[in-house]
């Protein structure tokens, strides 16, 4: 667990985010999250997941399976999704495709 410890402190610094920002983005309590910076307690998967997305990185990468803590980041995600939408959304490119 001290990949993880280290890791997530590191993003934390990287981000300037504090353990009580982290714990109030989590929906956890700061007593709680000091326990995961320490190494004292294990965060459930769904945890996990949830301080991953926080602190913009994969669980993977917090875990030690990934050297690299990029991932591809929501916004880009709903921008896209937006971007199909309005393609579909056009008149002009249903007509093109439907003729």
């Amino acid at each position: 667990m001290t990949i993880f410890c280290e890791r997530a402190k590191t993003r934390m610094k990287e981000l300037h985010i504090t353990t009580r920002q982290l714990a109030k983005s989590i929906g956890m309590t700061e007593s709680t999250v000091s326990r995961y910076l320490s190494g004292n307690r294990s965060p459930k998967i769904e945890e996990l997941v949830k301080i991953a997305e926080t602190l913009e990185c994969s669980a993977d990468y917090l875990l030690g399976l990934k050297e690299s803590e990029k991932v591809v980041q929501k916004e880009i995600f709903k921008e896209i999704a937006g971007l199909f939408n309005r393609l579909s959304d056009d008149s002009t490119y249903r007509r093109k495709t439907n003729a």
